[in-house]
């Protein structure tokens, strides 16, 4: 959770450009749900079923219950019901590009995001190193500090993007899914809703143990850099005492570790 508040921290920097992907998330998600809507009278019409679906009841607000309306007196012809065909075709596709095209504005207004926190803490991460007492600089290794400074940022910049997706996109997405749901029908939604604990413990723990793993990796590709940076500084050493094929061992013995846990 500290490392969630440290990121929050630099969130908060740019509120408008937060908002801003918020207000697309919602609009993305929105026509999401109003493309969903239609495909019960695009299947009614198909199978000459007529558009009298529960959703015209649950969805009594105006554009969808005036739609349903005239497109049920369209139904009573054939040549109406190829015309309202072709209408909730025009409408879905309409809304499936409306749909994309806020997704990729969110997106879009996603990276300057990234790259501004990565920005802020790749420049708080250097000027740390001033601050830090010198017996740091002798108990930890060179290569620990350089991995902290480029790999590990490489890692946040990408948890970045999850971290946002899953504090503003995904909560969005599930509380308009979830409410058309229980509108729809509050008895499947109560059991669906039963098995949604199960599911996130299970995810909690795989989370969990992904987590673990990358901790492992972020720490051994540390060691890997510093024996990369002992080598190069200590070439010339090596090729005085002939001790270069030792080194290869070593490195190549961390590198098979380092692979033995990234394929577990």
């Amino acid at each position: 959770m500290r490392s969630l508040a440290t990121v929050f921290q630099y969130i908060k920097r740019y509120p408008a450009l937060v908002g801003l992907y918020f207000f697309f998330n919602i609009l993305s998600a929105v026509f999401a749900l109003f493309s969903l809507v239609l495909l019960a009278p695009f299947l009614q019409v198909i199978f000459k079923a007529g558009v009298n679906s529960v959703i015209t009841s649950r969805f009594n607000f105006w554009p969808i219950s005036k739609l349903y309306g005239w497109l049920n007196q369209q139904t009573l012809t054939p040549q109406g019901s190829i015309k309202a065909l072709g209408v909730i075709v025009v409408i879905v596709v309409i809304a499936v590009l409306l749909k994309n095209l806020f997704a990729y504005l969110a997106l879009y207004v996603l990276n300057p995001i990234r790259n501004s926190i990565i920005n802020d803490m790749r420049k708080d991460m250097f000027n740390k190193i001033f601050r830090l007492p010198i017996g740091y600089f002798n108990e930890q290794r060179k290569g620990d500090l350089m991995s902290r400074l480029t790999n590990d940022l490489s890692v946040i910049e990408y948890s970045t993007i999850s971290f946002l997706e899953v504090l503003f996109r995904e909560p969005i997405t599930i509380v308009i899914l979830i409410a058309s749901m229980v509108k729809l029908s509050p008895e499947l939604s109560l059991f669906l809703l039963v098995f949604l604990p199960i599911m996130g413990f299970i995810i909690g723990r795989v989370g969990r143990s992904l987590k673990k793993m990358s901790t492992r990796v972020q720490d051994k590709l540390g060691y890997i850099l510093s024996i990369i940076d002992e080598t190069i500084s200590g070439i010339r050493v090596l090729k005085a005492f002939n001790a270069e094929e030792l080194q290869s061992k070593k490195f190549a013995e961390e590198n098979r570790k380092l692979l033995h846990i990234k394929n577990r």
